[in-house]
This record gives C-alpha cells, structure tokens and sequence, in this order.
C-alpha cells in the first residue's frame, strides 16, 4: 500500500520568449550590411524545467546590431539587461551589461578592439559592481600552418583585472595540430599546451593547464572530444 502526499509547496508559473531579427541591408538591395535584433524572456518563480533552475523569477532582455561597414570592417554593439524578481541578501536585483567591437580582417591579419561594461544593483538602488574593460587582439597568420596572437585587456574602472595574452597554433600534419597559449595578469597568471586530432566532423583534444592565482597553485590534464552534428 502507500499514501499520496500533496507536496506542502505548490510551484506554479510561465515562462515565454520573444525575439526579432531584421537585416535591413536587405531592404535597401544590401543584405547582411545593416542587421538588427532583440529579444525579451521571461520566467516566473514557479516555473521549472530542466536546464533553467538558475533562471527561474527573472526577466532577461537585450539588443543587438550589426554594421558591415567595408568588407574589411565590422561593428557589433549588443545590450542586455537581467532583472530578478526574487532578492537575497547582497543579492543583485538588475544588472547591465554592454559591448561594443570593431573589427579589420585582411587575407593573412586581422585586428579587433572591443569594450565591455557590466553594472548590477540592490533593489535600493546601490551599485553592487561597476566595471569597464577595454581589449586589443591582433590575429596573424603567415602561413597556412601557423597563427599566432596577441591581446592586451585594460581595466577602464571598477575592479582591476588587466590581462597580456599570447597564443600560437601550429598543424603538425593535416589531421594534427598543437596549441600552446600564456596569459599574465593582475588576478593571476596561466598558461596552457594541448594537441588536437581532428578526423572528419570530430575532434579529440589533450591539454595540460598551469594555473597560478590568489587560489594557489594548480596544474591539471584534460581530455575530451567533439563532433560536429550541423553540416
């Protein structure tokens, strides 16, 4: 026999997402040049399905555009905003975030400059976080065998987090390529060797990590792999 218990706690909510793309390029006989886009999501306390436990009481929105301005030359901008409906103590109510990126690619180079802007706050209204980054990354590629790259990371304000990256990426054989990566900053310093075998749509990758932050020292071994399922 059992007894049927009726949870003391009954959740009950919706949730639902509306969003919108528009290439106006293509209005004017110049489609992928001027793209735009938003959306706006939103999920009760009470709703719950698998994946979105995190999200559950808020109400999340953004825009975003795209501006092709030359075949070279590329703008992106995008805003979101996130909204909880739901408090905890120290707990950020509303938080911003902004990016904005150009980008210059020729055939064998290519150069990118980005800023970012995060900002949350209590439900009094408090700045809990406010901070600005500024980013450089030059991409080269003098062989078809061989990249390399660089980016720098500044801290504009709010809390430092400043960053110099370098990178390489060199194919050994046509199926196998190495990759070795350093990145030192004022949160602590990285660095990074792997291999990757690539066999059709899949991958299989080895990499051993060095970390050495405020959390100490650590250096572990990954192993994994990918396929790709879109043609």
């Amino acid at each position: 026999t059992y007894t049927e218990v009726t949870p003391a706690v009954l959740q009950d909510g919706k949730a639902w997402k509306a969003a919108a793309e528009l290439d106006i390029g293509e209005l004017f006989g110049s489609p992928d040049r001027y793209q735009v886009g938003g959306y706006l999501k939103k999920l009760e306390s009470g709703f719950l399905s698998s994946g979105n436990f995190a999200e559950q009481g808020t109400e999340k929105s953004g825009v975003n555009t795209k501006l092709q301005i030359t075949p070279e030359d590329k703008l992106l901008a995008r805003y979101d905003r996130e909204q909880v409906d739901t408090i905890t103590a120290g707990a950020a109510q509303q938080s911003d975030a902004g990016v904005l990126q150009y980008a210059h690619k020729k055939e064998w180079w290519e150069v990118a400059a980005e800023y970012q802007a995060i900002k949350s706050w209590d439900p009094a209204g408090t700045v809990l976080n406010g901070q600005s980054l500024g980013a450089l990354r030059l991409a080269v590629t003098p062989r078809e065998n061989l990249s390399l790259y660089a980016q720098r990371q500044e801290t504009m304000s709010g809390l430092e987090n400043d960053q110099t990256s370098l990178g390489i990426r060199y194919r050994i054989l046509p199926s196998l390529s190495l990759e070795a990566s350093g990145m030192k900053g004022t949160r602590g310093d990285s660095a990074q060797v792997g291999l990757i075998l690539q066999e059709g749509k899949s991958n299989v990758y080895v990499t051993e990590r060095l970390t050495d932050d405020r959390a100490g020292h650590a250096t572990s071994t990954i192993f994994g792999t990918q396929y790709q399922f879109a043609p």
